[in-house]
């Protein structure tokens, strides 16, 4: 009985330390990698702000295919201009660009969006942020060129609002935060 016993406990000792827990690891790019509550916003010549476009809405940053450390994509979810995009990625200073890259944008209904986007000085700043409900959270900010722009300015136009003279329209800048899912920074 006593041999019994000892052979037991000898088996559901091998057993549990036999089976080890696989550590599950993060892709190459998750320091750059997020969901983010964002603005587009009307720019000038200059990269300077001029007026709100859209209001608050997600975008996400996420490793592409091949989970290489110098890409990413950004994808807008269809939030605000329908564009989905590889950009280069700088990961050790956490910028970020790309050069008339055309959207894998799909929607809903299975229609591509193919346009030609351009993104410049791309940058992810650690704790730089304040979120609405004060906290610190990491920032993102670039610019955002559509190959389709001059279209939006003409639909515009046609509607009595010349976004060009009135606010300096040159292209778009993309600005705010890592989402934290807390009430009080739902816009």
């Amino acid at each position: 009985m006593k041999k019994s016993i000892f052979i037991l406990l000898a088996a559901i000792a091998f057993v549990a330390t036999s089976c080890k827990k696989e550590e599950i690891g993060g892709t190459a790019v998750q320091a750059a990698a997020g969901e983010w509550q964002v603005v587009m916003y009307i720019a000038d010549e200059n990269d300077q702000i001029t007026t709100d476009f859209t209001d608050p809405d997600i975008i996400l940053t996420y490793n592409v295919n091949d989970n290489s450390a110098d890409k990413m994509y950004i994808d807008d979810l269809g939030n605000l201009y329908e564009f989905k995009v590889p950009v280069s990625l700088d990961l050790q200073n956490l910028t970020f660009e790309a050069n008339e890259v055309t959207s894998e944008f799909v929607s809903d209904e299975g229609e591509p969006y193919d346009i030609a986007v351009t993104i410049k000085n791309g940058k992810i700043l650690k704790n730089a942020a304040k979120t609405p409900s004060g906290m610190p959270a990491d920032s993102i900010r670039f610019s955002v060129y559509f190959e389709d722009q001059d279209d939006l300015v003409a639909y515009y136009a046609s509607r009595g609002l010349d976004l060009v003279g009135m606010f300096g329209f040159d292209h778009f800048v993309v600005a705010g935060f890592r989402y934290t899912g807390f009430a009080a920074d739902e816009p």
